[in-house]
């Protein structure tokens, strides 16, 4: 296996990947911005990272949580990552019409989380599991009111009490770098509140797939 390239650039995870690995990782980190969107509208609330949550445009992800219990047991991805979209807008920006460099770091904080996802599973690095330690900012270039960028998130290292993410600004086609960030984080268990919420929106699927069936069969021209 060639060696992790840093940042890990997506189209190199994936060729390490199954298609179908590759579609869970995305699916793992899409589920978590619904979690956060469905719990934000559930409980009316406005919160201070509503708007990158709720305009992240998820464009691809790797990584495997592995199979501690399987025969010979396989260990999760050891750099999981992603590759998020984001139009920053000019509520992101300063008088000077760039990006703010605190709204820069709320990006950042929030998108390297997203890179755990695919390596997530109860108790280790679930929804909302862990908590900033520090989060170092490296603002390179301005970033103009209104440019879409890229974020590529990835972990460096993660375990059960501590992670070490890395997060970096681009350009859509990679030729700008505008900010890198570094960031540690210490693991907490999923809340109750979230473990309730996750089951309601499932439930909710569910009966949506459900009633999408009953619908189909309805429609059905009958012989």
């Amino acid at each position: 296996m060639a060696p992790t390239t840093f940042p890990p650039y997506i189209t190199d995870a994936m060729t390490e990947e199954t298609p179908e690995e590759t579609a869970k990782a995305k699916a793992a980190c899409q589920s978590m911005l619904d979690l956060y969107n469905f719990i934000r509208h559930r409980k009316s609330m406005q919160n201070f990272d509503d708007s990158v949550m709720s305009n992240l445009r998820l464009i691809t992800a790797s990584g495997t949580p592995g199979n501690l219990l399987a025969d010979p047991p396989t260990r999760p991805s050891a750099h999981p990552s992603c590759l998020l979209e984001l139009d920053m807008t000019s509520e992101y920006a300063n008088l000077n019409e760039v990006v703010h460099g605190g709204a820069a770091a709320l990006v950042f904080d929030m998108c390297t989380t997203l890179s755990l996802c695919p390596i997530a599973r109860p108790g280790y690095w679930d929804f909302m599991g862990g908590v900033t330690r520090t989060l170092n900012v490296s603002y390179l270039k301005a970033i103009p009111s209104g440019t879409k960028i890229r974020i590529r998130s990835w972990a460096v290292q993660h375990g059960r009490t501590a992670t070490l993410l890395r997060g970096q600004m681009e350009s859509v086609d990679g030729q700008i770098v505008y900010a890198t960030c570094e960031q540690h984080k210490i693991h907490l268990p999923m809340s109750e509140e979230h473990l309730r919420h996750r089951g309601e929106m499932l439930a909710e699927r569910k009966k949506m797939l459900e009633d999408q069936k009953e619908d189909e069969k309805r429609k059905k021209p009958k012989l």
